[in-house]
């Protein structure tokens, strides 16, 4: 099995959005990301 890498640019999101995002992509769910914040 191959693993595939994506970069993605959260440079431009509020503050707010690139916490979140940055969370979904290490692999947290949203109620754990809710929790957090």
């Amino acid at each position: 099995m191959s693993q595939e890498s994506t970069y993605v640019d959260t440079s431009q999101l509020p503050d707010g959005i690139q916490q979140v995002a940055h969370k979904l992509l290490a692999g947290f769910n949203m109620a754990e990301i809710a929790g957090q914040l």
